[in-house]
């Protein structure tokens, strides 16, 4: 992992990965994710994943949204690993999001070159961050591998860094939860289960209920606060009232 301090107030995280390849067992699989995971909640600005996942993404599915409609092949279970771990990191395949002729796509062949895939990607949390992501020819870099080079252009917006200095030097307003406005959007969404992918149902659940916590969050009305007490508030009370009949109070 790399981490590049950007404009004193930003921070890019860089990830490079290497998945375990189709022969291993889903146990180390798991593991490869798991100690992904750990690695992307570190706090960063941005965030770039990028590397060999070994994985056959394909287009988008349902209802995904970090999963664009230009991958390239069918999608296998590895793939579908892939993806679900990109829905619940909320991190974008950038490869999925531009159109290339399939040509163009694939970064991966065996050895007998029978058979091409994709199975690098680049994945980042802010879409807008990356630019275009494109297979370098064979022809423009020889790199002497079964993998051709994957480039991903990235631009940074610096009109953030003001965006960035507002948000901490004037943090938003606290919200409160309304119950009552929670149940309305909560008895008109639909809350159908598919058996079909445990995954995918816990996803849209989630999500859901995300929707309607929103609708039911309020600004929090802040209350003036007396730096005095009732006490001796009404004693200054007192005195005001004896300094207008003429009285300084001493006896």
């Amino acid at each position: 992992m790399l981490v590049i301090n950007i404009a004193k107030i930003a921070t890019l995280k860089i990830i490079v990965v290497h998945a375990p390849t189709s022969a291993s067992d889903d146990e180390e699989i798991e593991r490869f994710y798991d100690k992904l995971e750990e690695i992307v909640r570190r706090k960063s600005t941005f965030t770039i994943i990028l590397g060999d996942f070994n994985a056959k993404l394909g287009e988008r599915e349902g209802s995904e949204q970090y999963i664009g409609n230009f991958g390239l092949g069918k999608r296998n279970e590895r793939g579908r690993r892939l993806a679900d771990f990109a829905e619940s990191a909320k991190l974008y395949v950038m490869n999925s999001f531009f159109t290339r002729n399939p040509g163009r796509c694939w970064t991966w062949r065996s050895p007998n070159d029978t058979t091409r895939n994709g199975i690098d990607y680049v994945l980042t949390d802010k879409r807008r961050l990356v630019t275009d992501v494109a297979v370098i020819s064979e022809s423009a870099v020889s790199v002497l591998s079964d993998h051709r080079l994957l480039r991903a252009k990235v631009a940074f917006d610096f009109q953030a860094k003001e965006r960035i200095r507002r948000k901490a030097f004037y943090p938003e307003k606290p919200r409160q939860f309304a119950p009552d406005l929670f149940f309305q959007p909560f008895r008109d969404e639909k809350w159908d289960i598919s058996d079909s992918d445990i995954n995918m149902d816990y996803y849209h659940l989630i999500k859901k209920l995300e929707k309607c916590k929103a609708a039911a969050a309020v600004n929090v009305v802040k209350q003036p606060r007396n730096r005095l007490c009732d006490a001796t508030i009404d004693l200054l009370r007192k005195r005001r009232r004896r300094a207008a009949k003429g009285s300084t109070g001493l006896e």
